[in-house]
This record gives structure tokens, sequence and C-alpha cells, in this order.
């Protein structure tokens, strides 16, 4: 997985995100992965773990996100873990989907933001 493929890769690999984020790219000038993901990602996992829904292809695509070169990861902890931690209520379900590294960030991050 590298910074240059990572919005097709997503769209490959987590094929129910795509109407959510054909939504947004109609009005965006470009698909940059920080603004994709933590326009159209961040909001799908909120959204799926106040309805309910299984999203695991997205913890498992988040897991290999962890384990990527430098650009990819920032994008997971900047765009996606700092976005998610301050949402209280949710991120506990959260991690209990995440894999073990994609956690282990998720909780380093949190720390570093004092929760």
């Amino acid at each position: 997985m590298e910074y240059e493929n990572l919005i097709e890769r997503l769209l490959a690999d987590v094929p129910q995100i795509r109407p959510h984020y054909e939504e947004e790219i109609e009005w965006l000038e470009e698909d940059l992965p920080h603004v994709i993901f933590g326009m159209v990602v961040t909001p799908f996992i909120i959204k799926s773990i106040e309805t309910q829904k299984e999203i695991s292809n997205l913890y498992s695509f988040l897991e290999e996100m962890a384990v990527a070169d430098d650009k990819v990861h920032e994008v997971l902890v900047v765009s996606v873990l700092e976005s998610l931690i301050t949402d209280r209520d949710i991120i506990d379900t959260a991690k209990s989907h995440m894999g073990k590294l994609t956690k282990t960030l998720c909780e380093t991050t949190e720390t570093a933001y004092g929760y």
C-alpha cells in the first residue's frame, strides 16, 4: 500500500464506502488522501458504529495502513485516529474492532492528547 494509490485501494478494498466518496468528490477539486479520510472514512466509521453496521473490511484496511509507509501511516493517525479519539462515545467501540497495531496507535494518540 502506497500513498499514491491509497484512495484507489480504499475503494477497491472497502466498496461500500464508494457512494460516500462519490458524494464528497462531486464538489472537491482534488481527492487528496487526508481530505478523503477526514471527510469520508472517519464519518463512515462513526455512522457504522452508531447504526451497528459491520465494516470489518475497513478495519482490516486500517490495519494495513498502520504497517505501510510513513505517508500512509500519517493519514491513518492524523485524519482518522485523531478525529475518532475526540468522539468519546464511540472510541471504545471503534477500538474493539481495530487490529492490534491500529489499536496501539490509537491508544498512543489518546495518551498524546491527554485522554
